[in-house]
């Protein structure tokens, strides 16, 4: 069977086998409208990488480009979203029809598309942050990562009218913490959410997380400082900086 061609997709299709939850909405209705930079702090499990993977798709398929994904660790990359399953045991990269996707390496986590565009997923662990003319980029879990990666790619971004998405939960008052004050501070150029677990619901109705599993699972250990990090966007959490340099110090030892 030929490979279709980008005359015969129809881009109304997106996002494949993905309804976004009405949380994650304004998002998407902000980026419609042509915002180009956006930063959205949600509690742990709110389903961030989900929503911004599926608007980059759209987007690759709109405008023929460059696309990047960015994670802290490129192996974070690899667990969350090349290699990521939801709970319903479907793969993130089935949000790609196939009949979309003319080439794919494992190996470099890189998708060709139909339309020509490129989505690539990239470590900012590695020196190899910045590709040639991003035309669209998420960085996922910002708080953690190396901010020079942003600061590499924003001339780029600025010069062809390209867009970034910021998603984090709180890491302390670091430069994620920065980042979204100056997104508070200028409305116009920027869409900025912050939610917690009070703030989403599923489809059926019931919060994402309840205040009891929240109440449940520091009764049962987990620090009350770190749950509400997690859960209700702290950013004030003493312990943010040395809990999350040990998981990452873990992970990459993967």
């Amino acid at each position: 069977m030929p490979t279709p061609t980008p005359t015969n997709f129809n881009p109304r299709r997106l996002p494949h086998n993905f309804s976004p939850r009405g949380y994650q909405i304004p998002l998407l209705a902000a980026m419609d409208r042509g915002c180009k930079r956006a930063v959205i702090t949600w509690h742990r499990r709110s389903g961030k990488d989900k929503v911004c993977f599926n608007y980059m798709v759209k987007r690759a398929v709109k405008e023929t480009g460059n696309y990047y994904y960015y994670f802290p660790k490129l192996n974070q990359g690899r667990k969350i979203l090349w290699e990521g399953i939801d709970k319903t045991g479907f793969k993130t990269l089935h949000h790609v029809p196939e009949g979309l996707i003319a080439k794919r390496s494992d190996t470099e986590m890189r998708l060709e598309l139909t339309t020509g565009s490129i989505i690539r997923v990239i470590g900012t662990d590695h020196s190899e942050v910045v590709g040639p003319n991003p035309r669209g980029c998420v960085f996922s879990e910002y708080s953690l990562q190396d901010p020079t990666a942003w600061n590499l790619v924003r001339p780029i971004l600025i010069e062809n009218g390209g867009w970034a998405i910021f998603n984090m939960t709180p890491r302390g008052m670091n430069h994620g913490f920065d980042l979204w004050n100056i997104a508070q501070k200028n409305p116009e150029a920027w869409f900025s959410s912050l939610l917690t677990i009070d703030d989403t619901r599923r489809e059926d109705g019931l919060p994402v997380i309840s205040r009891e599993q929240y109440e449940a699972e520091i009764r049962d250990g987990m620090e009350e400082d770190l749950a509400r990090q997690e859960f209700y966007c702290s950013w004030t959490s003493p312990r943010s900086g040395t809990i999350f340099a040990r998981i990452i110090e873990e992970l990459d030892r993967d």
